[in-house]
């Protein structure tokens, strides 16, 4: 069989094919529309479970790794530092962070990022765990505000997490010479809060310092509340002698400040950010309660070396004013030199009210007080610094006088200081020893001398100390007597007696011859006469009493 006729066979039995048209999509097509389905709604979960990007200034990038740095809460992982950059202005380092998707509200303008590494400051130690874990950085989220991705980062850890329940106030004080962040701020001894920071306020005379009082105390501080820095240390000198009273260690590193709370029924209670005046120390918050003062001005003639403005000036030890400011007036004519003094006086400390007094009601106060003799005077009140300060003294032969307010500031009276007084004593008793004749008081002390000389080489004084001598023996034989009886003893007694008024006659009769003898030869004749006297009693009682020579004195002489 040929070929051609195998063909023609094959075609007449092989069957036609059939086509038919489907409708709708093949199942093939489910696979890659799975695929699409699968790979968005993984993208979706991508970017919807992916947390907020941030950008983190520094100062510098120490400690910190992209891919290996965590950011941190309370120890928790929050986010993954993903890259570590240079500023355009190649001042700062910036650091990007992706957070965790649910601190995504957390991210506003309050919320602050710090490095946590090892630091070692006044107010202790911290981040000693990270010399094994590396640097971390951690965050103080806030909520409230507007969300933001942009932070500036804090070169200091804060003091206090915005978690931490109590409430902020603001001190004011001229200088912060003994202020710091973290100065303790304690009440009654117990630390319950910290100095925050501290910045110039806006007139740029005064710091504003704000600071933290942890609750419960924060309901201690009202609006009389009074705040002061405390001394480290502090040394007491009065009647009890000296005392001195250290503080804490903390308290001379870092200082200190401490708050006192009076009136708690009537004072209200301060409100958040409320400002207090801040004073140097304890004793200038009972000054400043003193609000009022009337000037007074006072001349003084003598030296004002010492004298300081601000020294006291005191009425029997009490403080009632200091010394506002003085000054040097000199007369052309005369060429007297003054020394005008102007006082701030408080009159609520004269009167002992505490409530505002009026000038003219303080000044007829004090005008009654100098009627009755107040006086200003300048006083010592340290031997060592030689400090003066101003004596408001009642001197009683002054005389009355008047507050004199013919000028602008009233005058009152004024008396010398008691260095002056010495002075102008010492002054005039050498004026009176310059006055005296010395050449005549000379010339007769050298005559006395001579008369004396003579006297004592003549013979009557020879005879005189014989009589004396006589005299001494009588005595000793008086004392003898003592042993035997009674009646030798009273003869010889009357006949010592008779001997010792003689001899006085004798020295009184020399003594008017030529004007008196030595000290030492008068000083013998009165202890002579004191013998007689003696001797003569002591007769006359054994006139009365013989026995007593045998039974002793009993209840002695009269």
């Amino acid at each position: 069989m040929t070929v051609s006729e195998q063909t023609s066979n094959s075609s007449q039995t092989m069957p036609e094919a059939q086509t038919r048209q489907r409708h709708g999509l093949s199942a093939i097509w489910l696979v890659p529309l799975v695929a699409i389905l699968v790979t968005g709604w993984l993208g979706y979960r991508h970017f919807a479970d992916k947390g907020p990007e941030v950008k983190i200034t520094f100062a510098d990038a120490a400690g910190l790794e992209a891919g290996r740095t965590k950011v941190k809460f309370k120890d928790v992982v929050v986010g993954d530092v993903t890259r570590v950059q240079v500023s355009n202005d190649l001042k700062r380092v910036v650091v990007t962070a992706e957070m965790v998707p649910d601190f995504r509200d957390y991210m506003n303008a309050e919320t602050r990022f710090w490095v946590v590494k090892p630091r070692v400051g006044t107010s202790g130690v911290s981040g000693l765990d990270t010399l094994v874990s590396g640097s971390y950085i951690s965050v103080d989220p806030t909520t409230g505000s507007e969300q933001v991705d942009r932070f500036e980062g804090l070169e200091e850890p804060p003091l206090l997490r915005f978690d931490v329940p109590g409430r902020r106030f603001v001190l004011e004080s001229e200088d912060v010479r003994s202020i710091s962040r973290g100065t303790p701020i304690r009440y009654q001894g117990l630390e319950v809060g910290q100095v925050l920071d501290y910045q110039l306020n806006e007139d740029r005379e005064r710091f504003d310092i704000p600071v933290f009082i942890h609750a419960p105390f924060d309901e201690m501080v009202l609006e009389s509340s009074d705040f002061w820095i405390e001394s480290a240390v502090q040394l007491d000198a009065g009647a009890g002698g000296f005392g001195l009273k250290i503080g804490s260690m903390q308290t001379f590193l870092t200082g200190g400040i401490t708050f006192a709370t009076t009136d708690f029924k009537t004072a209200a209670r301060a409100e958040k950010d409320a400002h207090f005046t801040l004073y140097p120390d304890e004793s200038s918050v009972g000054e400043a309660r003193f609000t009022r003062s009337v000037p007074l001005l006072a001349y003084f003639d003598g030296s004002v070396r010492g004298l300081r403005p601000g020294a006291p000036v005191e009425i029997r030890g009490m403080k009632v004013g200091e010394v506002r400011s003085f000054s040097l007036e000199i007369d052309g004519e005369s060429e007297e030199i003054t020394i005008p003094v102007v006082l701030d006086i408080h009159p609520q400390r004269i009167s002992g009210d505490r409530a505002p007094v009026e000038d003219e009601a303080a000044y007829d106060n004090l005008d009654a007080l100098i009627g009755h003799g107040m006086r200003a005077q300048l006083k010592t009140g340290s031997l060592i610094t030689g400090d003066l300060y101003v004596d408001l003294v009642f001197d009683r032969k002054s005389g009355g006088a008047k507050l004199d307010r013919s000028g602008t500031v009233p005058l009152m009276p004024t008396i010398p200081s008691d260095l002056d007084a010495l002075a102008a004593t010492a002054e005039r008793f050498v004026t009176r020893i310059e006055e005296l004749p010395m050449e005549q008081i000379a010339a007769d002390m050298r005559s006395t001398v001579e008369a004396v000389a003579r006297r004592a080489n003549s013979p009557e004084i020879d005879q005189l100390l014989a009589e004396l001598q006589e005299t001494a023996r009588s005595v000793r034989r008086f004392a003898g007597a003592l042993a035997n009886n009674g009646e030798p003893l009273i003869a010889d007694m009357r006949e010592t007696m008779r001997r010792i008024s003689q001899s006085a006659k004798n020295a009184q009769e020399v003594l008017d011859k030529d004007g008196g003898l030595p000290y030492d030869a008068s000083q013998l004749m009165r202890e002579l006469t004191q013998a007689a006297r003696s001797v003569r009693v002591f007769s006359e009682y054994l006139e009365r009493h013989p026995e007593a020579l045998l039974r002793g004195k009993q209840g002695g002489f009269r």
